[in-house]
């Protein structure tokens, strides 16, 4: 599993999955409530991602033991736990990562839709 060869830049694909999350999110932090948002408040959402992207990048795998207990339910939130299903080092830790992601935000069904299609086409 950890031996998977990637087709696409992961980069490029955080990137967007974070912008199509803000895009199709429903209720507050996506782009339409984007005016009552601060860039203070985005950079800090950007980091924290680029946080998880920089500990994949020096192969720290990302485990499901590793996961945060609570979630926050805005969109970079969303991108923390899809964080975990990129770098899953294990199927079992994939597998679990998704279901975590797809309980969590039952109610984002745009955004899972768009990673379902784009991403995961031929798993899901």
């Amino acid at each position: 599993w950890p031996d998977t060869q990637l087709q696409l830049c992961i980069f490029h694909i955080n990137q967007n999955v974070s912008l199509n999350v803000k895009r199709k999110w429903k209720g507050p932090g996506g782009l339409i409530n984007e005016l009552d948002v601060t860039r203070n408040r985005e950079a800090a959402e950007d980091e924290a991602i680029q946080n998880l992207n920089d500990r994949a990048r020096a192969n720290e795998a990302l485990s499901c033991g590793q996961q945060p207990q609570e979630i926050p339910h805005i969109p970079t939130g969303f991108c923390q736990l899809w964080a975990y299903v990129m770098y899953a080092n294990t199927e079992d830790d994939f597998d679990a990562a998704w279901d975590r992601l797809l309980e969590e935000f039952a109610d984002q069904d745009l955004a899972l839709k768009y990673i379902t299609d784009t991403y995961l086409l031929l798993r899901y």
